[in-house]
């Protein structure tokens, strides 16, 4: 079904016919229309004119599918009609106005949504950053057959005004002198009894011997840096987490404000 659907819009964008402006009255007028509103346009405006063109009938087309997915009925001809609608009586050039303003509109309900997600990480850096980790260093332990497994030794403080029953970090294991670190990763521990507000403890935890954490021959003069990222609180629930931004929401942001936020 997606392949018919797609097969009619592009046909529709890229065949055209028509006058000056678009008349969506029929199938037939609509595409008679578009092919005379482009063969008018030079080389350069008919390229933008396909852009905003595509992108219109990749907008309609989305909305089909996400009305598919919400348990209804994907019509080409719903599809196919709400492009016509969308266009008709509209020149070339209002076409290209038409699709620059949707994407901006779109541009800037992404940034807006972008700067409410870094701003919640931002807050919740400031309240993780009270569940203080003093101590921290990456060790080993023998075990049987002549085996050993990673053991990272923590001393935490829990300076949040909120029980803690598991936290969660994101260890680095680099070496002085050197720009890649050994091991970059996160671990978490389900706190046995909690941690209250202003307790202090002491832990040795074993991380999973096969993980990057016990693949990796870590050398004497290498450091490892702990920073709390997620504390929950005593019914499981999540108190402070800074996961859900990444320095590809901060590109993404930096992107979309220079291309679209200005006046």
């Amino acid at each position: 079904m997606r392949s018919i659907v797609v097969a009619v819009i592009v046909s529709l964008v890229l065949v055209g016919c028509g006058e000056q402006r678009i008349d969506a009255s029929s199938e037939e007028a609509f595409e008679s229309s578009l092919e005379q509103v482009r063969e008018s346009l030079s080389e350069a405006e008919r390229a933008e004119f396909d852009e905003a063109l595509s992108y219109l009938a990749t907008e309609e087309l989305s909305r089909g599918f996400a009305l598919a997915l919400a348990g209804g009925e994907l019509n080409p001809e719903s599809v196919i009609d709400e492009l016509g609608a969308a266009l008709d009586g509209r020149s070339a050039s209002e076409v290209i106005q038409t699709a620059q303003a949707r994407q901006r509109e779109a541009a800037l309900e992404e940034i807006e949504e972008l700067r409410e997600a870094k701003e919640e990480w931002e807050e919740a850096q400031e309240q993780l950053s009270a569940f203080q980790v003093s101590r921290a260093r990456l060790t080993e332990r023998e075990r049987v057959f002549g085996m050993t497994e990673p053991i990272i030794e923590l001393s935490v403080e829990n300076g949040t005004d909120h029980a803690v029953s598991r936290a969660y970090f994101r260890g680095v294991v680099a070496s002085p002198g050197r720009s890649v670190p050994w091991i970059d990763a996160e671990f978490n521990y389900q706190i046995r009894g909690g941690i209250e507000p202003g307790e202090s403890a002491d832990w040795n935890l074993a991380p999973n011997m096969f993980s990057e954490w016990g693949a990796v021959d870590v050398p004497s003069d290498a450091v490892l840096t702990v920073e709390t990222v997620r504390l929950d609180g005593a019914d499981g629930n999540a108190l402070f987490d800074a996961t859900g931004w990444t320095e590809r929401d901060a590109e993404r942001l930096e992107s979309l404000e220079a291309a679209w936020d200005s006046p």
